[in-house]
């Protein structure tokens, strides 16, 4: 009997590809760079440590640094754009006796924002973030730091992921995965 469940954030309870891209165009404008609709819908899920220089080779780890930051404190002006997967927020709320650990590679702040501003906080027993891991999904240091918060091994844990990147890291743990259909927002 799985004794955790584990919950991915974007994509996964709240469809934010949407504010994401206009969070991160609106901080690349500032360099004179933009990401195509298309293009994100790629990479929306990846660390942005990885996609950004590799999308903008041209860029200094400065300046991306630069951009991860404007992208976090504009971020939350989009939340307007996000939708909430009331179906496995559902699913959380019936199961109350399980561990509702969100793990998700989004910012602390960021993440501490949104599931505030959607009521969501008292949900969680923990919350794992890419700001406490030095490389974000699809490695599994992510998932493992879950685990090891949980004080569980893996076979007793079950993930919910939306991307392949967070599929490929849940497994590498040893955990279990469910995958969600990604949600396709209006541009």
């Amino acid at each position: 009997m799985k004794e955790a469940l584990f919950f991915d954030l974007d994509g996964t309870l709240l469809f934010t590809e949407k504010a994401n891209f206009l969070a991160y165009n609106s901080a690349l404008g500032e360099f004179g760079k933009q990401i195509k609709r298309q293009e994100f819908g790629l990479i929306n899920g990846r660390d942005s440590r990885e996609f950004l220089s590799k999308m903008f080779p041209d860029l200094s780890e400065n300046y991306i640094h630069e951009i991860r930051m404007l992208k976090q404190t504009r971020y939350s002006q989009y939340f307007s754009e996000v939708a909430r997967n009331e179906y496995l927020i559902e699913l959380i709320k019936a199961n109350p006796e399980k561990t509702i650990s969100l793990v998700t590679n989004g910012k602390s702040k960021n993440t501490f924002e949104i599931i505030k501003y959607f009521d969501l906080e008292k949900l969680f027993n923990y919350v794992i973030t890419g700001d406490d891991v030095s490389i974000g999904k699809p490695d599994s240091a992510i998932y493992l730091k879950a685990l090891h918060a949980n004080g569980i091994e893996s076979f007793k844990a079950l993930a919910f992921e939306d991307s392949a990147e967070g599929v490929i890291s849940a497994r590498g743990a040893g955990i279990e995965v469910i995958r969600v259909p990604r949600l396709k927002q209006n541009s």
